[in-house]
């Protein structure tokens, strides 16, 4: 299903003469298979021997042919004389020749014979109809109807999706590591873009229920709209963690630290977060006709941007408590020389009592 005008190249068959030449027979009138195949060709088509001027000057291809009187079926082909060395014998006698089914035309692919099977798919989700058609193919495969020496590739729309699949993957990872690597430089700190990191997964809690509740798909464009949500959405972490930052420079323990960066950047996180949100909604909702692909687009990082703005504002601070929390733990336990080996107890200091009056 999904799919319509289905064509294939490998069910236009033609009739054609096969003459198959046996050596041995031939050899015993002195001839060869080249030969013999020559003799037919010089008969059926004929042979060039060069070009003829008329006397006006005009200049004519001339073709020398032997008469093919009688060899107008299979049967008289069979009749027709083939000569060698050692006499003269029917073609019927030293070949086979019969009528076969074969292929109108023959594509080859690296030298080797290939069929093209096309189809249109007629619904949006194409990655869906190109994976049941793979599964059908693997059925088909499995169940001995496709023999092992037989290649399957697909190519046309999904090859290229497949390959926009990839490249659009690879964007996404190399872009996560220029994010990481700007903040480390940025920060002064591997741990704290580390902890701002985490903000990502949070995006895909919002994006990927969204495209299943709008119905779309996981396409091309969606995949644009989470490459554009890696650096939309660390922004709100950024935002958080560095005025946590300067807070902590002041002097502030962590957590009055984490609990006032939280009241200064709520809103301005939370009116970015709004703002892009309720301008995306119009292309979300299908008001902008004929734009599938910036619906997809503007759904994905409409779910993305809601659950990873309100889920930071959590998740965030609560990792970054517990990072400082095992940061303290480790520099109390390795970097203080011991300090939690247990001492021996000390004696208490002894009063002297009053001398008595």
């Amino acid at each position: 299903e999904g799919i319509d005008n289905i064509a294939s190249d490998a069910v236009a068959e033609a009739p054609q003469v096969l003459v198959a030449v046996d050596p041995n027979m031939a050899m015993m009138i002195g001839s060869t298979t080249a030969q013999i195949g020559t003799e037919i060709r010089n008969v059926l088509v004929g042979q060039s021997i060069g070009t003829y001027t008329l006397d006006d000057g005009t200049i004519l291809d001339t073709r020398l042919r032997v008469s093919d009187e009688g060899i107008d079926s299979v049967e008289g082909l069979r009749q027709m004389p083939v000569s060698g060395m050692a006499g003269t014998r029917p073609l019927g006698q030293v070949a086979d020749v019969e009528v076969v089914e074969v292929r109108a035309t023959v594509t080859r692919v690296d030298g080797s014979p290939a069929a093209t099977v096309t189809a249109d798919i007629t619904v949006q989700d194409t990655g869906t109809v190109s994976q049941e058609a793979a599964d059908r193919i693997d059925a088909m495969r499995e169940a001995g109807e496709i023999p092992d020496s037989v290649e399957t590739t697909f190519a046309g729309a999904t090859a290229e999706m497949a390959e926009a699949f990839s490249s659009l993957f690879l964007a996404m990872g190399f872009a996560i590591l220029v994010v990481y690597v700007v903040m480390v430089l940025a920060l002064g700190s591997l741990i704290t873009p580390f902890i701002i990191m985490f903000s990502l997964p949070l995006a895909a809690i919002g994006a990927i229920p969204a495209l299943l509740i709008t119905g779309n798909s996981l396409g091309i464009s969606a995949l644009i709209g989470f490459l554009m949500l890696i650096g939309i959405v660390v922004t709100n972490a950024i935002v958080l963690l560095d005025f946590v930052e300067q807070l902590r420079g002041r002097g502030k323990p962590t957590y009055d630290a984490l609990i006032g960066g939280g009241r200064v950047r709520v809103r301005p996180i939370l009116m970015t977060a709004i703002a892009t949100i309720l301008a995306l909604t119009p292309v979300a909702v299908g008001m902008a006709h004929g734009s599938i692909i910036a619906e997809e687009l503007a759904t994905v990082v409409i779910g993305g941007l809601f659950t990873s703005t309100f889920l930071t504002l959590i998740v965030i601070p609560v990792l970054y408590s517990l990072v400082d929390g095992g940061k303290v733990g480790f520099n109390k336990r390795f970097m203080s020389g011991g300090s939690d080996v247990e001492k021996p107890a000390e004696t208490p200091p002894v009063t002297p009592a009053p001398a008595e009056g």
